[in-house]
This record gives C-alpha cells, structure tokens and sequence, in this order.
C-alpha cells in the first residue's frame, strides 16, 4: 500500500486482475484501502467500471440497435479502458451516463420492476439447465474470437 500511495496522483497506476486504475474517485490517498489487491473486490469493481465505460462509448454512438456495430463498439471501449480515455474525456473521471451498454443489457432494472436481464420462460436466450457434470458440453455464449483481430 505504501507504494500504491507514492505514485497515486503522480502517475498512472493500475492494480489487481482488473487492472483498475488506483486512486479513481478518492480525494484523499487516506481513502486507498488494502482491498484493491483483493481478488473478488478488484473483479467487482473493474468490472463495474468497464460496464460504465461500455455505456459511455454506447452513449456517444446514440444507443443504435444495429448489431454490426458491436465489435466496433466493444474494441472502443477495451481501447478506452486501455489508455483511460475515450473522445478526448478520462472516463475513470467521467460521470457514468446510466442506461444500456452495447450489449443490450440495462444497467438497472426497467420501470415495470421486471429485471430486463432476467431471462423469461419464453425467451430463446434463457441458459439452458444443465447437471454440473455436463458444464463442459454447454455452447459458447459470447464469441471473443475478434478481440485483438484474432479470427
């Protein structure tokens, strides 16, 4: 902790699995608590932060529909969280925008009270239930093979 709190505000410095950057939205370095190296709370909350930097880069693209545009704005925004910056604008700094991200899952549930992530008995993207033994033999559910312009 002790070097996390020399470099903070002096330099760039990313900690965890999440590679989060130390030190967004503190205002003291008192603040610096020890979980950022906890694994669990590093992967929440990098995560959450990626989740707002999705809805900013869907924000700026208008919130389209069109699914062509989904790898684009999935390279943006692991670009974004690379160089922590999108547009000319920080977006650890940035205020999140709220609403959907690319991916079309909303950030909160709707104004019905219906959780819109939830899959629903009719819906053809439920999970399909399967025994534990069986994980390995469940379909692939989200296709990175265009990260980094692998094919």
């Amino acid at each position: 902790m002790e070097v996390v709190r020399d470099y903070v505000g002096h330099a760039v410095l990313r900690v965890g699995i999440t590679q989060f950057p130390a030190g967004v939205g503190i205002a003291d370095l008192s603040q610096l608590q020890p979980t950022l190296f906890d694994a669990c709370e590093n992967v929440r909350t990098g995560t959450a932060m990626f989740a707002k930097v999705g809805r900013i880069v869907t924000k700026w693209y208008g919130r389209p529909n069109n699914k062509e545009l989904l790898p684009q704005m999935l390279d943006d925004t692991i670009y974004a969280w690379k160089t922590g910056a999108f547009e000319g604008d920080n977006v650890f700094r940035a205020d999140d925008p709220g609403g959907p991200t690319f991916f079309g899952a909303p950030s909160e549930k709707s104004d019905e009270g219906v959780d819109p992530v939830a899959p629903t008995a009719e819906s053809d993207d439920a999970p399909q239930s399967a025994a534990p033994d069986k994980a390995a033999e469940a379909e692939m559910r989200i296709d990175l093979s265009r990260i980094s312009g692998q094919k």
